[in-house]
C-alpha cells in the first residue's frame, strides 16, 4: 500500500493549496499571489493525464501513468513489475493489489482522493502553505497540514511559464522523501468515464 499512498495523498495535496493559509502563515504579497495563482490553476484543470515516475525513499523506482476526470473520477496505473491500480468513482476509492486476493474499496470520502477529484478545490484551513521559493524558472510551494504539521511536509515543484505543475516530495515525519516527478502532461484533453470503470486484471 505505500505506493498507493504515496500517489493518493500526494495527489490530494497537490491541489489542495489555498491563499486564506498563506496570508495566515505570514507570507508577503507577492507570496500570497502565487498561492491564489495555483489555487485558480489547479480549479481550472478538469481533465489531467500524466505518466509519473515515483521515487521511494529507499531509492526503488516505479513508474505509471495518472488521469483525473473532476468531478469524482480517478484512474492510476502502476507498470510491470508494480502489480497495482488505484480507481476512484464518485463514492469508491478502489485499491487493486495483486499481491492481495480481493481488491479494497474504501469510501470516498474518508480518503485524501475524495479532495484529489471534488469538484471545487478549495482547503483554506486544513492545509498550510509555509514557503514559496521561485528559482529561476520553477516555482516551489511547501505545505503542511495546519493542525498536524509534524506529520510532514509536501513539496509541490510548478513550471512558472506557463504554470504547469511537473512533481512533488513528500517528506513524512521520520525525514523520508517519497519523489513524484510528472512527464507528458496533458490537461483539458478530452477522457471517456468509461475508461475510469474498473474490472479486475490480477490473475
Amino acid at each position: 500500500m505505500r505506493f498507493a499512498q504515496s500517489i493518493v495523498i500526494a495527489g490530494s495535496m497537490m491541489l489542495a493549496t489555498a491563499a486564506p493559509c498563506a496570508q495566515a502563515q505570514g507570507l508577503s504579497p507577492a507570496d500570497q499571489a502565487q498561492v491564489a495563482q495555483v489555487e485558480a490553476y489547479v480549479n481550472r484543470i478538469t481533465t489531467f493525464k500524466a505518466d509519473f515516475v515515483q521515487i521511494a525513499p529507499n531509492g526503488a523506482t516505479a513508474r505509471g501513468t495518472m488521469w483525473i476526470m473532476r468531478p469524482g473520477r480517478l484512474r492510476v496505473e502502476y507498470r510491470p513489475p508494480v502489480k497495482l491500480r488505484i480507481f476512484a468513482t464518485p463514492q469508491w476509492l478502489i485499491v487493486e493489489d495483486c499481491k492481495v486476493k480481493e481488491p479494497q474499496y474504501l469510501p470516498l470520502r474518508s480518503t485524501p482522493a475524495g479532495i484529489l477529484i471534488q469538484e471545487r478545490i478549495a482547503l483554506s484551513g486544513e492545509f498550510t502553505v509555509t514557503s514559496v521559493k521561485r528559482e529561476n524558472q520553477w516555482i516551489t510551494l511547501a505545505i503542511v497540514e495546519t493542525k498536524s504539521p509534524e506529520k510532514g511536509q509536501m513539496r509541490l515543484v510548478f513550471r512558472a511559464n506557463p504554470l504547469q505543475l511537473i512533481g512533488w516530495t513528500v517528506v513524512d515525519q521520520t525525514g523520508a522523501p517519497t519523489q513524484v516527478s510528472l512527464e507528458n502532461v496533458q490537461a483539458g484533453l478530452a477522457l471517456d468515464v468509461n475508461q475510469f470503470g474498473f474490472i479486475s486484471k490480477c490473475e
